[in-house]
């Protein structure tokens, strides 16, 4: 075994979350900037639609390569989207919360406190999905 291949089997499970990480956050933000900038929609709402997008794909590639959860058991897939759905919606509050005081309330700009809430958000969703959602996977 090289060193590389070594490296990326003790870390799979990271890098699969980074790289699919950064494909969610660039939808969610997107998503983000087409419906607030080019629709008008206001920005909470926006919020909203992106993270609807973006959980979609999150959960798809976090059941399926970063976590490896490959039953598609009812009761199982059920109980994995149940806790994925719990998690990202609590993440979502954060960050609509976090949003609506640096944006609402501060007048920050809203381009770069969506970047910085985001960062926030991966934190919550990494640990949330790692530490409950996909603990207990089949491979």
């Amino acid at each position: 075994m090289n060193s590389f291949s070594g490296f990326f089997q003790k870390h799979r499970e990271f890098l699969w979350y980074t790289l699919f990480g950064c494909g969610t956050v660039a939808i969610n933000y997107i998503t983000y900037l087409f419906c607030e900038s080019f629709l008008q929609i206001n920005y909470l709402i926006s919020i909203v639609a992106a993270w609807f997008l973006s959980f979609l794909f999150a959960f798809i590639t976090n059941k399926l390569f970063v976590f490896q959860s490959k039953s598609f058991q009812w009761l199982l897939l059920l109980k994995e989207f149940g806790g994925f759905l719990v998690c990202r919606v609590f993440s979502l509050g954060i960050e609509l919360v976090t949003m609506f005081i640096s944006v609402g309330i501060l007048h920050w700009n809203d381009k770069w406190m969506k970047l910085i809430s985001n960062g926030i958000v991966i934190l919550i969703n990494y640990i949330g999905s790692k530490l409950v959602i996909f603990r207990d996977r089949n491979k």
